[in-house]
């Protein structure tokens, strides 16, 4: 009974165990997916102004 208990509190750790190197491999993989969007967004952020001085300006040309 006690070897039971003590084999089954091995395997609990080892699940535990790769439950964390799972954990740690997910959280690189949410950490490259942060500063991919964070560059993907700047870029966008960029785009959006540049094209709302572009209308800005046909717009101020146009009310000429």
């Amino acid at each position: 009974n006690t070897t039971d208990r003590v084999q089954a509190i091995k395997d609990d750790v080892d699940i535990i165990q790769n439950s964390l190197q799972i954990i740690d491999q997910q959280k690189e993989l949410i950490k490259e997916y942060q500063e991919d969007l964070t560059y993907k967004f700047k870029v966008l952020e960029k785009d959006i102004q540049t094209r709302l001085a572009v209308t800005k300006e046909t717009q101020e040309t146009e009310d000429k």
